[in-house]
């Protein structure tokens, strides 16, 4: 479903989350972001990212990643 979303062009940004694999790919003219699981222990720990949110802004077009850091709570 979202790689038909991308392919239509008919969005400049695509937030998507279901893969939780960290993402930020420009694709034509659509933006692709997704954040990656927030949560370590969702996948094996050996391929697992560090648990991460993405900042969007908007104004200058651009966003990274935020590692948050699982050990603090």
């Amino acid at each position: 479903m979202s790689e038909s979303l991308v392919e239509s062009q008919l969005f400049d940004i695509l937030i998507l989350g279901h893969t939780h694999v960290k993402r930020i790919k420009k694709m034509g003219k659509t933006l692709v972001l997704n954040p990656g699981a927030l949560n370590r222990n969702f996948f094996s720990k050996k391929t697992a990212d560090d648990p991460c949110v993405i900042i969007y802004d908007e104004k200058r077009n651009l966003a990274e990643f935020i590692d948050i850091n699982s050990t603090n709570s």
